[in-house]
C-alpha cells in the first residue's frame, strides 16, 4: 500500500537531477533493472563517454544515497539480494508529475544569465 507523499517531499524528489532519472530509465525499461545497469544508462544521460570512475561514482551515489531515499518514500523498491530495483507503490504518481505540463524542472542558470547591471533575474 502507497504511503502518502508530502508536497515537499514530491518536490525534493523531482528537483534532484539524478533521482528523474532514475524514474526515468525505470520507465522506459518497464521491467527491474540492476542497480550496475541503473548507474550505466544514468552515466550516459550525464556524460559523453562516462568513464569507469564516473559509472562508480554514480553506482556509490545510487547505492548510498538516492535508492534509499526513493525506497523510504515508497517510490521504488529494492531487492539487496539481486540488486534490482523495480517501481515502488508510489512510482506512476512522480512520473505523472514529471510528464504533467504544469510541472517544471528547476531552472539551472549559466554565467551569461546574470545580470551585470544591477538587475534581479529569475
Amino acid at each position: 500500500m502507497p504511503i502518502e507523499l508530502t508536497e515537499s517531499e514530491f518536490h525534493a524528489t523531482l528537483a534532484d537531477k539524478r533521482r528523474r532519472l532514475i524514474l526515468r530509465c525505470l520507465q522506459e525499461s518497464g521491467t527491474p533493472l540492476p542497480l550496475s545497469t541503473l548507474a550505466d544508462r544514468i552515466a550516459r544521460y550525464e556524460f559523453t563517454g562516462p568513464s569507469e570512475d564516473d559509472q562508480r561514482a554514480i553506482r556509490i551515489s545510487l547505492h548510498h544515497a538516492h535508492v534509499p531515499y526513493l525506497e523510504d518514500l515508497g517510490i521504488i523498491s529494492y531487492d539487496r539480494d539481486t540488486t534490482r530495483v523495480r517501481r515502488g507503490p508510489n512510482f506512476e504518481k512522480l512520473v505523472a508529475c514529471l510528464e504533467s505540463p504544469t510541472v517544471t524542472t528547476p531552472r539551472t542558470y549559466q554565467p551569461s544569465d546574470i545580470p551585470t547591471d544591477g538587475r534581479r533575474y529569475g
